[in-house]
Parts: C-alpha cells; sequence; structure tokens
C-alpha cells in the first residue's frame, strides 16, 4: 500500500516514481495535496486548502516539476480553475482555460504539447476537447450525444483512451 486514507483521485507521476493524491481531513475542514514514492516512503504535503475551498484531480505535468489541478470554492456556482503548482517553489499559477459550464477530466499529453479535457456546454453531454498549451482556443475532438469521462493519452501523444457512456432508449409495449 502506497497511502491510506486518501480521496478518490490519484496520479502517478510520468517516470512511475512517484503518486499524488488528496486526503480531506474533516475535524479540520483541510484538503492537502500530497505526494509519495511508489513504495510509500517520503510523503511531503504540498499544498492546502481549508474548506469551503478544496482540491480535485491532480496530475503531474510531463516534466514531472509540477502538478496541475482544480482548485474549487464550494461557495462560487461556477467550475473550478485550473492551476498548476511547481513542486519546488511551491509557486501557485493559473492556466488558461476556456470558459465553460462545467469541466470534469483534465490531462497533459505527454509529449506537453497540450492538454485533452472533457468539458460541459449548455446543450450536450461532455466531450472531448483538445487545448493547446498556453492557449484558450481548445479544439473540440468529439461531438456527439454520448459523454466522454477519464482520458488517458498513449505514450507518443497521438491517441487516447476514454470511457463513453450512450443512453440507449426502447420502447415496449405491452400486449
Amino acid at each position: 500500500r502506497i497511502a491510506a486514507d486518501t480521496e478518490y483521485w490519484y496520479s502517478p507521476s510520468p517516470n512511475g516514481e512517484k503518486i499524488v493524491f488528496t486526503r480531506m481531513n474533516a475535524l479540520d475542514r483541510e484538503h492537502k495535496m500530497t505526494i509519495a514514492a511508489v513504495d510509500g516512503s517520503g510523503e511531503q504535503v504540498i499544498l492546502r486548502r481549508k474548506a469551503p475551498q478544496f482540491i480535485e484531480r491532480p496530475i503531474w505535468t510531463p516534466d514531472r516539476k509540477s502538478i496541475t489541478f482544480y482548485d474549487v470554492d464550494a461557495q462560487r456556482k461556477e467550475d473550478g480553475a485550473v492551476k498548476q503548482l511547481t513542486i519546488e517553489t511551491g509557486e501557485l499559477e493559473s492556466i488558461p482555460t476556456p470558459e465553460f459550464p462545467g469541466v470534469g477530466s483534465f490531462t497533459w499529453l505527454p509529449d506537453g504539447s497540450g492538454a485533452l479535457l472533457t468539458a460541459y456546454e449548455r446543450d450536450q453531454p461532455p466531450q472531448i476537447w483538445f487545448l493547446p498549451k498556453g492557449s484558450t482556443n481548445p479544439r473540440k475532438i468529439t461531438a456527439e450525444i454520448s459523454a466522454y469521462y477519464s482520458i488517458t493519452p498513449t505514450a507518443d501523444s497521438q491517441s487516447f483512451v476514454t470511457v463513453r457512456d450512450t443512453t440507449d432508449a426502447n420502447v415496449i409495449t405491452l400486449s
């Protein structure tokens, strides 16, 4: 076991040597972003947020120097801001993202050219978008009635796997 009492989301570093995860202490009402070696040693809290703020979906950048995550405030109605924490310095910066009503998954391509994300639009379930690094002009990859979640790119950044959720409707007569 690498760590106990963690939240549902975790991310291994690109080289597989470390992992980032979050914990929520209900008594202190504090979320902690933590990194550790995959053998469970060297656990280190790298960011804290007091409720109503919290940390969601931490993921490593391809260079292993930073962690990207959603910085959420439960008292605001809009989605959380995508932030990036430089591990060595503790510097926190905003990642430019388009204005979507909701963002689900977010993952960097291994080559660092950009990110894949699932985002909700007003009249459509979450679709997959490509966001070039440093840009707020995404390119829509999917456009259909299926919903997409959990994107994982291949090592060469040329393909990805995802969860596609479809809804089937049937009309049945009773006779």
